[in-house]
């Protein structure tokens, strides 16, 4: 009875070591080693997963490392944080081992995006449509932001009341309104006018540095 048992349990354990050795990852940085659940093949579930220098931890989805997980690389550096096909995307952080540094924030395709998911968000409105952000890639020398108002395809040019937390510096244009040497982030842009007997109300922010147009449609 006790060789069987063994037996059984010498067969179980091959059986084990056969389908974590069947078990794919994708990721050739990782693809030495893998412990954890397959399906159809491939890592798929919590697991861990080792290369020759570089191993991560975490939840895999058809091989990959997809959603939360920690990955190390051989340098020391490491990421704790969302992936998704196995890219750092999402929120994390990586700590860079040479000089001790960390960005902590946002990742987009392995790229670090910032403490901000999106470059800008609108917060309250208020008889207004919408607000819509162009981003101009000219340096300008400066950084500001020209505030204009659409009305049914047209630029209109009511009278705009307008102020941050940063305290930015306001000039008119024959565009709109520019806040000037604008500081970033730019917190609670608050935009106040009247036009045609409505009252119109808007409060957005802009994390991201650079020369922008903020447009309100009404």
């Amino acid at each position: 009875m006790k060789k069987l048992v063994l037996f059984f349990i010498s067969v179980f354990t091959v059986h084990i070591a056969s389908a974590q050795a069947d078990c794919k990852v994708k990721l050739e940085a990782i693809n030495q080693s893998y412990k954890g659940p397959c399906k159809k093949g491939y890592a798929h579930g919590q697991g861990e997963a080792k290369g020759n220098a570089d191993t991560y931890t975490g939840n895999f989805k058809k091989g990959l490392p997809h959603g939360l997980g920690v990955y190390t690389w051989g340098n020391g550096n490491v990421y704790t944080g969302n992936f998704s096909k196995g890219k750092m995307h999402g929120k994390g952080k990586l700590s860079i081992k040479a000089g001790t540094k960390i960005k902590d924030g946002y990742f987009e395709d392995n790229a670090y995006i910032g403490i901000y998911k999106t470059p800008y968000r609108v917060l309250s409105k208020r008889e207004i449509q919408k607000v819509s952000f162009q981003e101009h890639k000219l340096n300008l020398g400066t950084n500001h932001v020209l505030i204009k108002v659409k009305r049914l395809g047209r630029f209109v040019s009511p009278f705009l009341t307008i102020s941050d937390e940063n305290h930015s510096l306001t000039e008119p244009s024959s565009e709109g309104v520019k806040l000037m040497n604008a500081t970033f982030p730019l917190k609670k842009i608050t935009v106040s006018f009247t036009y045609e007997g409505f009252s119109c109300y808007t409060v957005f922010e802009i994390y991201k540095k650079g020369n922008w147009e903020a447009i309100i449609h009404i």
